[in-house]
């Protein structure tokens, strides 16, 4: 038996489902027959509430009608605010984790606030790049049409792996990215497409961990530690009980053999913490 509160948002309705034990798994078939509005239940959509990680207090997924996940609903996560209240006793500020970034919302009696994130601060926009090396297309920089793309040594080699990280070079900034190539043909002619996501505090909300870990990113510039370089996805790079500082031994071995390595970090005088 499958439980579930049916709530709307501004003229469209959703399912709502509990799913902080993590039991419920539909699949797209599923999700069609509840949404049907003549053979199911009928609704514009299905939110899960499930736990949260990296900080954050809860996740939510969303389920449009067709049976597919999308990345976020503005109309929903209201909904989904007041039935964290309600279901999971939330306080009234909250954050959730979507595929659209960090979210924090707040209940104000009957009214829901959203602080959204910014797309252009997950994604990056693709280029596409000619069998010369030049850019053709660039939709995070038109202005570079018509100049090489240097950030590569050989853009063919970069096709045969994974995606890595590279410094990427945006218009207000310079900024750690993850990256991938990879190619499409325009008659005889290869075309390489390149595109990635910039690596920041909304990227890491986005990552899907185990309850009980988190991922923090330390942004390696200058020459000295600084707590404003570690990104916490839950804000600000340190809290009163994981201070940054602990990060600055780990940090500062990694600098120098310039090698993964483990260590461990003592958050207090406590053996079991």
């Amino acid at each position: 038996m499958l439980r579930f509160t049916k709530m709307n948002g501004a003229g469209n309705d959703f399912v709502m489902i509990d799913n902080r034990a993590g039991e419920v798994r539909l699949q797209p078939e599923q999700i069609v027959r509840i949404c049907d509005r003549h053979r199911g239940v009928g609704a514009d959509g299905i939110l899960l509430l499930e736990k949260g990680s990296n900080g954050a207090d809860f996740r939510m997924r969303y389920y449009n009608r067709d049976g597919g996940e999308a990345e976020m609903c503005g109309n929903g996560a209201r909904c989904f605010v007041r039935f964290a209240s309600k279901i999971a006793h939330a306080p009234e500020k909250i954050s959730f984790q979507t595929p659209a970034g960090l979210i924090r919302g707040e209940l104000d009696g009957e009214s829901v606030t959203l602080q959204m994130s910014e797309p252009k601060d997950l994604q990056l926009g693709l280029d596409l790049v000619d069998s010369r090396g030049v850019i053709i297309s660039s939709a995070q920089s038109p202005a570079q049409f018509g100049y090489p793309e240097n950030g590569f040594d050989s853009l063919s080699a970069s096709t045969q792996q994974g995606a890595f990280l590279m410094q990427a070079e945006l218009p207000d900034a310079t900024s750690l990215a993850l990256l991938a190539v990879r190619t499409s043909r325009v008659g005889e002619n290869p075309i390489y497409v390149v595109g990635g996501r910039k690596l920041d505090r909304n990227f890491l909300s986005t990552l899907d961990l185990p309850a009980d870990m988190r991922a923090l990113l330390y942004l390696n510039r200058g020459d000295h530690f600084s707590r404003d370089l570690l990104l916490n996805p839950a804000g600000g790079g340190s809290d009163g009980t994981h201070p940054a500082e602990k990060f600055e031994p780990l940090i500062n071995a990694l600098r120098q053999s310039n090698q993964e390595m483990t260590l461990k970090i003592q958050w207090t005088s406590d053996q079991a913490d």
